[in-house]
């Protein structure tokens, strides 16, 4: 009988596709901005502690949970825009209008799910980079910072800067094809429906329009 099911299966890729996808986890264990949660949380503890304590160690250690708080906001902010590759195409295959699915349109998808995902990546490291680098000014000109920590905070701003200031601008390929040319910045996408009705096309909800 299990024989007779593999066999099945394996003669239905479709199926065994759908399938492995149904058996994934879910990517959140509460809801999607749990990880942005648990990051602002961190980071306002963090906060609060470097600005309350007079030790200099504990500072330190402060300034360590200021930094695990802003690299899981970030992380926080990849989740929630990154895509599940396993699940677009479940129901890519799931799309009863698309019996049959030609070149066109599977490669669509794909720079969709690709464009997606350096997204999020991309946005990711901006906000990381940008918060920390902030978190770096603030800690090193405001409170009472030993000058030798305030140099080692000046200088970790200024490479958090550097990055921030690349991540904002370096679109990938793909990024440039799906979302267009614009400056785009903005922490969310939003859905709007592709002119040529063929994809769907994610538009920054928040985006800056500057082009070059």
């Amino acid at each position: 009988m299990n024989n007779c099911f593999a066999l099945d299966v394996k003669d239905d890729p479709v199926r065994f596709f759908k399938q492995q996808a149904e058996k994934k986890e879910e990517k959140f264990y509460f809801n999607k901005y749990e990880t942005l949660l648990s990051g602002t949380l961190a980071f306002a503890i963090g906060n609060i502690g470097y600005y309350t304590t007079n030790s200099y160690i504990l500072k330190l250690g402060y300034s360590g949970v200021q930094t695990i708080g802003v690299i899981n906001f970030g992380r926080g902010l990849y989740n929630l825009n990154s895509p599940n590759i396993e699940n677009e195409l479940s129901k890519l295959l799931s799309n009863k209008e698309k019996a049959t699915i030609d070149k066109n349109f599977l490669s669509l998808k794909l720079i969709e799910i690709n464009a997606r995902e350096e997204r999020a990546k991309r946005v990711s490291l901006f906000y990381s980079s940008s918060l920390l680098s902030f978190q770096y000014l603030l800690n090193a000109f405001v409170g009472d910072t030993p000058k030798e920590l305030r140099n080692i905070y000046v200088f970790m701003a200024g490479i958090n800067s550097l990055i921030a200031g690349y991540s904002s601008l370096s679109k990938s390929e793909y990024e440039k094809y799906y979302f267009g040319d614009n400056l785009d910045i903005s922490p969310t996408v939003s859905l709007l429906p592709d002119e040529r009705n063929q994809s769907v096309q994610k538009v920054p909800s928040l985006f800056v329009t500057y082009r070059f």
